[in-house]
């Protein structure tokens, strides 16, 4: 019955731990930018003339322009990694029918949360690729469209940020 407690405890403080204090505040994900730099190269080209006797050669040399892509890419909250570190450390001392399950539990739950920081993350990178198409686009119905949409949800601030950022 004590060892079933100890488990208990040792849950519920892990679980409390994951949304309780973490830096940045509560959240088992934090999201972080990351810059790209994407270099397009023009090619050079190279014309002869000839007129006469005289050959006229020019020669235009390539080019390149580097451009920067922000994404947006979320972690699991380094405070939740550590919380779980501490927990598979603190599953040492559990009896033994109790701590490969436990283990078992904090490992599944660390597979759990990095597929969700890639889902996340893969969402996020789409943003800016739908704020370049509208901006592209240019259509004042459809950016008063999704102006009424964020205004609605109350997202209308969080929006002109990303809308900025990107543009």
């Amino acid at each position: 019955m004590k060892s079933k407690s100890t488990l208990l405890s040792c849950a519920l403080i892990a679980v409390s731990s994951l949304f309780i204090g973490c830096k940045g505040g509560p959240g088992l994900f934090v999201p972080r930018q990351e810059v790209t730099p994407v270099v397009t190269m023009t090619s050079g080209t190279t014309n002869v003339a000839t007129v006469g006797t005289n050959v006229t050669v020019t020669i235009t040399p390539a080019a390149s322009q580097t451009n920067y892509v922000t994404n947006i890419v979320y972690a699991v909250n380094p405070t939740v990694d550590r919380t779980l570190s501490t927990a598979k450390q603190v599953t040492e001392f559990i009896p033994a029918p109790f701590s490969g399950i436990a283990s078992g539990v904090l490992g599944l739950a660390s597979i759990v949360l990095a597929f969700i920081a890639r889902q996340k993350s893969e969402k996020a990178k789409l943003l800016p690729v739908l704020i370049q198409g509208v901006e592209l686009a240019n259509s004042p119905q459809v950016k008063d469209s999704i102006n009424k949409v964020a205004i609605g949800l109350g997202l209308q601030k969080q929006l002109d940020r990303e809308v900025q950022a990107i543009t």
